[in-house]
Parts: C-alpha cells; sequence; structure tokens
C-alpha cells in the first residue's frame, strides 16, 4: 500500500500519529505500508483514509476517495 505511505509522507505525519488517529496500533501501519499484510481489513482501510482526510481537510487539500484505497488491495 505504497499510496497510504505516500498520503501520510505528504502530510508529514508519522506513523505513530497515523495510528493514534485512526485507533490502530503503529505495526499495523507498517504492515499496510510495507505489504506485509496481504489484504488489510476493509474496516481498517476505511478508518486510515478518514484519518488521511481529516488531515488533508486541515490543511486545504482534496480529500481522497477511501474506496480506492480498498480497490488497491481487492484490486
Amino acid at each position: 500500500m505504497r499510496r497510504i505511505k505516500q498520503l501520510r509522507a505528504e502530510l508529514g505525519v508519522t506513523q505513530a500519529e497515523l495510528a493514534h488517529l485512526a485507533g490502530v496500533v503503529v505495526s499495523t501501519i507498517s504492515n499496510v505500508e510495507t505489504g506485509f499484510v496481504d489484504k488489510p481489513m476493509p474496516l481498517t482501510l476505511r478508518a486510515i483514509a478518514t484519518c488521511i482526510n481529516r488531515e488533508r481537510t486541515k490543511r486545504g487539500l482534496s480529500p481522497i476517495r477511501p474506496e480506492e484505497l480498498v480497490a488497491e488491495v481487492e484490486g
């Protein structure tokens, strides 16, 4: 899920910060970003996408569609 890593990096948010915002542990973010987990739970991806969108909105950036992240995994 390089896309999550890219989006997180664009925001200047650490894995720990994103994990805290999404309500998951840091290893979940790391495992999703590195592809260690082949198919992350869609609910987890939606929680991560929601947090990324919240941070993007705060910075005046356009939101991403959570479905895009889910489709990337299920693709």
